[in-house]
């Protein structure tokens, strides 16, 4: 039976798809979306319900997700 050898299929660079976020930037944004919760925490919640209720716009985000 003869063998044959399959290609790998992770590309040769690397994933630079979207600019790398530092965990100082997580940290203050994440301190930001906090302070909005405690300002108004019905209308942060309004927002975050609509935002998981939203349909992906391509396929592959439907892939992803």
């Amino acid at each position: 039976m003869k063998q044959y050898k399959l290609n790998s299929k992770t590309s040769s660079k690397t994933r630079t798809d979207h600019p790398v976020t530092t965990r100082q930037e997580i940290d203050s944004l994440t301190r930001q979306v906090s302070e909005h919760i405690t300002k108004n925490p019905a209308k942060a919640a309004k927002l975050f319900e609509n935002w998981l209720g939203q349909k992906p716009k391509s396929k592959s985000k439907r892939d992803a997700a």
